[in-house]
């Protein structure tokens, strides 16, 4: 017996020698916790890209700084409740988390289709709250969760102590918590400012949703994907903010049917979701970025006009105050007094151009000056468009440079709005720009700053550097027409109009239409309008001269509307109620109050465009 034991025995001890299972399999461990890691970095950098990318599929409908106004702090309260969540409630979470945020990916496209067709009655600041909730604060919240769960498989560290656990897990939360704020940071700044320009599917917002729906698949494959099919023939099939052929026709054949409108053009670009509107009705086509316009112009003017012009009527009465630039002319306090006022009495309103406006023929614009032959004809225009100043600047024969940072507007001015080809264009931001060529010789007699849209005005544009660099671009007796929108009531439009008087020695203001009565803003709390002010790189009185007929082009808008009549009293921008420790807008500071008292011009922009273009038309980018 003990013979027949002892092998046993010998291979007990044998067996009992060999090292553990565990330790040979610890490399295979130790890359199963790497994976897993990997894992829940693209989980949070996917949740983190599809940030901006929401955003940017709010702004054609309701703006961009209308969409911005909570997201950011939502996004922190739903990652903190799904950190909460999953550590205090990671048992009875399913486990299979990870599977959801793929088939969530693809019906966001579909709920947004759904939803933007309410976002008249959900307004500017509840609209974009409510569709993220339905769409992308979802998205995020499984994302974390899945990360959470991720990092509780890992085991790292096994402590035993209940207070360290929760320092490490609180820990852990506020790492991947940076992590998913810097990744943001990255991903808003490359879409914002290194996009590229092509019109690749996969580029366009629509199509940078489905390239990361697509990589939430790769990452979490399940059987449960099968449930992402039926949104994602949606979207190849009738969703209109697709940007191909067929759901391109689809979307006409709605705007016609709906609304009198199509799109000839639509493209994703760095300054926003840009469109070529045509109105079939009443002839006139303007160009859309996101939730505002660069500007229009009428195709077939009113048949009873006796005059033919040389260029292309405008939609809007501001672009064409913006050439007054070329009436200004030096003159004294006695001379002050005496200019005259032109022989043009059509009715200022608040809104576009109409055809009837355009039909008057009450004035004939007669003049008995001629227009000064200045040394230099030359002119700078910051901001494109669609065109309307340059095209009459160069049809006054003035070398004008045009400096735009958006090479789509370009390219559209050009294909659909006459823009002439004989200027010279430079591809740029304007900042770049200006630093650069205040360091050469060519100066400029007329300089035309136009870069307003989307509510807000772009800050770095309007500090008093740029401003300053802009005076420096000058001739010594040369003039600048700088065109600014919003709300006069608000601290930003005086912050921006003492920080361009701080730099011209003189200037005066102009609106587009008669200001209200006091009755009437007590009535209102705002008054949005458009601005154009004109300064004098000389210090002096100046005035306008008469315009001839050569200065109208044959146009009967700048027949009505190229004077500037409705003068602003400047006190009304006086420091006051603490504004004096404002200063002027700089760098820092100065720069974030401007930005956070933008969102109150925005949202009244939002609700002045729907009454431009109808809501049909703005919903269906």
């Amino acid at each position: 017996m003990p013979t027949s034991l002892t092998p046993k025995s010998s291979k007990a001890q044998t067996k009992a020698r060999k090292p553990p299972r565990r330790v040979r399999r610890a490399p295979f461990i130790i890359l199963k916790q790497i994976l897993s890691l990997l894992k829940l970095f693209m989980l949070i950098s996917l949740a983190s890209c599809y940030s901006p990318v929401s955003q940017l599929t709010l702004a054609p409908v309701y703006g961009s700084i209308p969409s911005s106004l909570f997201h950011s702090r939502i996004e922190t309260a739903v990652f903190s409740l799904a950190w909460i969540t999953t550590y205090n409630f990671g048992g009875r979470l399913p486990q299979n988390l990870r599977a959801w945020p793929p088939v969530l990916a693809s019906w966001i496209p579909v709920i947004q289709y759904l939803l933007f067709p309410h976002s008249y009655h959900y307004g500017a600041v509840r609209g974009p709250v409510i569709t993220e909730c339905l769409t992308y604060f979802p998205l995020l919240y499984l994302s974390v969760c899945s990360a959470a769960q991720i990092l509780n498989t890992l085991d790292l560290v096994n402590l035993s102590n209940g207070q360290s656990l929760i320092l490490t897990n609180f820990a852990s939360g506020s790492t991947c918590y940076w992590l998913f704020r810097y990744i943001e940071r990255i991903a808003t700044s490359l879409l914002q400012n290194h996009r590229p320009n092509s019109a690749s599917f996969f580029l366009t917002r629509f199509g940078l949703q489905h390239f990361l729906g697509a990589i939430f698949a790769l990452i979490s494959p399940s059987k449960w994907l099968f449930l992402a099919v039926p949104a994602l023939l949606h979207s190849a099939l009738w969703n209109v903010h697709n940007p191909l052929l067929h759901t391109t026709a689809l979307l006409n054949s709605t705007l016609q049917t709906k609304s009198n409108y199509e799109i000839l053009a639509r493209q994703d670009s760095l300054t926003g979701y840009l469109s070529v509107l045509h109105n079939t009705k009443d002839r006139f086509r303007v160009l859309r970025c996101d939730h505002s316009l660069l500007g229009g112009e009428w195709l077939l003017p009113p048949t009873d006009l006796k005059h033919s012009s040389r260029v292309r009527e405008p939609v809007y009465t501001v672009f064409v105050m913006l050439e007054a630039v070329r009436l200004v002319v030096p003159t004294d306090e006695e001379s002050q007094a005496s200019v005259l006022q032109p022989e043009v009495l059509a009715k200022s309103g608040n809104g576009p151009v109409t055809k009837a406006d355009l039909a008057s023929d009450s004035v004939k614009g007669e003049s008995d000056t001629t227009s000064e032959d200045y040394n230099r004809n030359t002119a700078l225009v910051i901001g494109l468009g669609i065109g309307t100043s340059v095209t009459a600047l160069l049809a006054h024969g003035i070398e004008t440079t045009v400096v735009e940072i958006d090479p789509v507007v370009h390219e559209f001015a050009e294909r659909y709005f006459g823009l002439p080809s004989n200027h010279i264009s430079v591809i740029e931001d304007a900042v770049t720009f200006v630093a650069a060529a205040r360091n050469q010789e060519r100066r400029y007699r007329y300089i035309v700053h136009d870069v307003f849209t989307g509510g807000a005005e772009p800050a770095s544009l309007f500090t008093v550097d740029f401003i300053a660099g802009l005076r420096d671009l000058l001739v010594s007796d040369g003039v600048v027409a700088i065109n600014y929108g919003g709300d006069l009531l608000t601290p930003s439009a005086h912050l921006i109009i003492r920080t361009i008087k701080a730099v011209f020695p003189a200037c005066r203001i102009f609106r587009d239409n008669v200001a209200p009565s006091p009755a009437e803003l007590m009535s209102k709390k705002h008054d949005f309008t458009n601005l154009v002010v004109f300064c004098t790189k000389s210090d002096g009185l100046f005035s306008f001269r008469k315009p001839t007929e050569e200065d109208f082009l044959g146009s009967h808008a700048r027949r009505s509307y190229l004077w500037p009549k409705h003068e602003v009293d400047q006190k009304i921008f006086q420091a006051e109620n603490g504004e004096e420790q404002m200063g002027v807008l700089k760098e820092g500071k100065t720069m974030q109050m401007l930005q956070k008292w933008q969102e109150h011009s925005a949202l009244g922009h939002w609700a002045i465009m729907r009454t431009v273009i109808p809501d049909k038309v703005w919903e269906n980018w």
